[in-house]
């Protein structure tokens, strides 16, 4: 009698066990269903609909609560007061501050009372920068000094007058995550000058218009063309969402632009140039960036050129 009591009661208790494992899974599955639909809607919205201004100090919170990028960004500094603090306010509001380990900033030609109060007016202002300066203009020899001075993975090279306006603040994250995830999986560089406001003067588009646009810059046609890789061969889509276009360095030229590079990448490419001053640095580079036939991408972008002054 008792085995016959005990093992129906047995079979009893496996069986609801199993049911209700079954069911425990089911319910699980389904959460994370649900959970992914609905990232990907926020995602999706995130990507399509601009970031309402008067939430801009939420967004801002809201990097600095996730664990920035491993990114530094360098910001070259020379010639423009109200240029850089238009970028720089941009930078805070947008969120890039929050969003990455480290922000460097370079000073060009620290030469006089003026000049050192303007530096460290900035300085005082935005207390997340780590400064160098040099007496001299020292031109691009100041973004490898701080790509040298990088202890993270990633580096991006901004001059003083390439902003975020706030219609792009929206695509910060999905823009930055995505060019890690693009260098991650081969590609050398990703230009990140904004396709739907890349500012003035567009160099690219101007010669496109004039009919003077080269083979090494056939990537510029994916600025204005969104189905660039339908007509020119040479370009590929590479990624869905957000759409990335590939090209080779050989008609993806080098582009003092913003970038986002592998940060030990970026400083032997510098250190092979002959010359690192701007009417040199181009010419001397691209000879040696066409000859690596690395692949080169560009997708959203984020940065927005624009000159607002001089320094008087």
């Amino acid at each position: 009698m008792f085995h016959l009591t005990i093992k129906p009661k047995g079979t009893l208790c496996r069986l609801t066990s199993l049911i209700f494992a079954a069911s425990l899974i089911l319910c699980l599955n389904l959460w994370f269903e649900l959970f992914e639909r609905l990232t990907e809607r926020l995602t999706d919205s995130a990507c399509s609909q601009p970031l309402n201004p008067t939430n801009l100090t939420t967004a801002t919170d809201a990097f600095a609560m996730l664990e920035p990028f491993p990114i530094c960004i360098g910001i070259l500094a020379y010639d423009g007061k109200q240029t850089l603090e238009e970028t720089l306010r941009s930078f805070s509001d947008s969120g890039l501050f929050s969003a990455v380990k480290k922000a460097l900033i370079h000073f060009q030609k620290i030469d006089s009372p003026a000049r050192q109060q303007w530096m460290e007016a900035v300085l005082l202002d935005h207390p997340a920068l780590q400064a160098t300066f040099t007496f001299e203009n020292i031109e691009f020899e100041g973004f490898l000094r701080m790509a040298k001075r990088c202890q993270e993975e990633y580096f991006i090279t901004i001059e003083e007058d390439f902003k975020i306006v706030p219609e792009n603040y929206h695509l910060l994250s999905i823009q930055i995550s995505s060019a890690i995830a693009m260098v991650q999986g081969g590609t050398a560089a990703i230009f990140l000058r904004s396709r739907s406001i890349p500012g003035l003067p567009d160099y690219a588009r101007q010669s496109f218009e004039r009919g003077e646009l080269g083979k090494q810059f056939l990537l510029h046609h994916s600025t204005w063309n969104y189905d660039a890789e339908r007509d020119f061969h040479e370009i590929s889509q590479c990624r869905e969402t957000p759409k990335y276009w590939c090209a080779s360095t050989r008609h993806a030229s080098f582009t003092n632009n913003p970038v986002l590079y592998k940060t030990s990448f970026y400083v032997n490419l510098l250190e092979r140039s002959t010359s690192l001053r701007y009417k040199d640095i181009e010419p001397t580079i691209t000879k040696h960036w066409k000859a690596l036939n690395l692949t080169v991408s560009r997708s959203l972008g984020i940065f927005t050129h624009e000159r607002i002054d001089r320094w008087a």
